[in-house]
C-alpha cells in the first residue's frame, strides 16, 4: 500500500495532503480481478457521429467534446453493461425525440435545448438493480415531454399494482441542468 501512494499520481496527491494535515494515509484495495469491479458509471451523453443517434461515452481526448462509446470497457461491472446496453436501446428507439447534448456546440454552458446531457449508473450490489441519474439540460419550468417520454419507457407505469417492476432499475432520478447566462 505504500508503494501505491507513492507511484499512483491521484492517490500520491490524496497522500500527501494527507500528511499535510497530519492524517493517515488513505487505505487502498486491490480488486480482485481488473474485471467487472467498476460498479459506478459516470458518462456524457452526445450525439454520434454520424449525427443521427445517441452515443453514451467519454470525451474522445484533451480538449475534444466528442463523445464515445465506452461501453464495451471490461472494469465495467456486467449489471452496469446490461443496464447501459438497455438505456442505450431505449435512447435509439426515441432517436429524433430524446436529444443527445450537443458539447460541442459554441457556448455550451448556455444551449437551451431541452437535451440529455449526462448519466450515472450505479449497481447496487445486494439487488443487482441500476440506480439511474439523468441530468437534464433545460428549465424546470418549461414543459419536457422528451424527458416525460424516457421515463415513461425507462419505467413503465404498470396498469396492474401485483405487476413486475422493471428488471433493470432499482431508481431513476432526474438532476435539472438550467442554463446560466452568467457563465456565457
Amino acid at each position: 500500500s505504500e508503494d501505491y501512494h507513492r507511484k499512483h499520481p491521484a492517490v500520491k496527491d490524496l497522500a500527501e495532503w494527507c500528511r499535510a494535515a497530519d492524517r493517515p494515509p488513505p487505505e487502498v484495495y486491490r480488486t480482485e480481478s481488473p474485471i467487472g469491479y467498476r460498479t459506478r458509471g459516470k458518462v456524457a451523453v452526445g450525439p454520434a457521429k454520424s449525427g443521427d443517434g445517441t452515443v453514451l461515452g467519454l470525451f474522445k481526448g484533451k480538449n475534444s467534446w466528442q463523445v464515445i462509446d465506452t461501453n464495451d470497457c471490461a472494469a465495467n461491472h456486467p449489471r452496469l453493461a446490461e443496464a447501459w446496453r438497455e438505456l442505450q436501446r431505449v435512447l435509439d428507439s426515441l432517436r429524433g425525440v430524446v436529444l443527445p447534448f450537443d458539447h460541442d456546440s459554441g457556448d455550451h454552458r448556455v444551449l437551451e435545448t431541452p437535451s440529455l446531457r449526462y448519466v450515472e449508473l450505479t449497481v447496487e450490489e445486494s439487488t443487482g438493480l441500476v440506480q439511474l441519474v439523468l441530468v437534464w439540460n433545460g428549465s424546470r419550468d418549461k414543459p419536457a415531454p422528451a424527458l416525460e417520454q424516457l421515463l415513461h419507457v425507462l419505467w413503465p407505469l404498470q396498469a396492474d399494482e401485483h405487476a413486475p417492476g422493471p428488471e433493470t432499475w432499482h431508481s431513476i432520478w432526474v438532476h435539472w441542468r438550467e442554463p446560466d447566462p452568467r457563465l456565457a
